[in-house]
């Protein structure tokens, strides 16, 4: 896999702090990027560790990329029903 592009938290919002990321551990994971209907794109806010980045999730040991990705969108799409049941 060919990485693209890498997206700092200043691409986003351009006045914040710098990140320390020596501490964070590393994690395969499979992420998307997701566009709705006017062709803007989700990010998920981590505001424990104060950064953005794409919605996804890790892998587990007996998946593959393809896989975590398909297993992440079931949940979210999941989620995305519930929450819309509780507001009807």
């Amino acid at each position: 896999m060919k990485k693209i592009l890498t997206i700092k938290e200043q691409d986003i919002v351009p006045d914040s702090p710098a990140v320390d990321t020596t501490a964070f551990r590393k994690r395969g994971a499979a992420r998307a990027v997701l566009q709705d209907n006017d062709a803007q794109v989700y990010l998920l806010n981590v505001s424990k560790h104060g950064y953005h980045k794409l919605p996804g999730g890790g892998i587990d040991e007996v998946e593959d990329i393809q896989q975590a990705l398909e297993r992440f969108i079931q949940k979210r799409d999941l989620a995305f029903l519930q929450a819309a049941k509780e507001q009807s």
